[in-house]
């Protein structure tokens, strides 16, 4: 029974290998064809129709166009040293106003200056003026007196 099992078994995958190698050959034979055929045909690019494309693209700027003009356009100032038109005027306004910062510098500079002497004077004036107060204060009469004359001769 064994050997039977093994000669069904055998003739079968026999059967089956020479199937497989009709097939093979079949397959060869396409593929040399096939291989001939490219060989002596031309292959030309396809030029693909971007019509339509062009058209989808056009509509689509365009909506998006009408909704960009419907927001409010934007203005920027720019500060220009050199201007592209009207430069007389331009040059006249800009020397007028830097003589105007020009003055008012010149004259919070002698300003500060004025103040500050005088705001040196009167805190001299002020230090000795304390230190006579302090000192009259911490005197008894005798040296007031004295004090009090000083401060006569001086005025007199």
């Amino acid at each position: 029974m064994e050997k039977e099992i093994i000669e069904t078994v055998l003739t079968e995958m026999l059967s089956n290998d020479q199937t497989i190698n009709v097939k093979l050959d079949d397959l060869k034979k396409d593929v040399l064809v096939c291989s001939s055929m490219i060989e002596h045909r031309e292959i030309k690019p396809l030029l693909p129709d971007t019509s339509r494309f062009e058209e989808l693209l056009n509509n689509w700027a365009e909506k998006h166009n009408e909704k960009l003009e419907k927001f409010p356009k934007k203005y920027s100032i720019r500060l220009l040293l050199f201007p592209e038109e009207n430069t007389v005027n331009y040059l006249k306004t800009l020397w007028k106003v830097s003589l105007i910062w020009v003055l008012f510098i010149v004259i919070a500079l002698s300003l500060y200056r004025l103040c500050d002497k005088w705001l040196d004077k009167s805190y001299a004036v002020n230090q000795y003026k304390n230190a006579w107060e302090s000192i009259y204060n911490k005197v008894d009469k005798k040296g007031k007196k004295v004090m009090e004359e000083e401060l006569k001769k001086y005025y007199e």
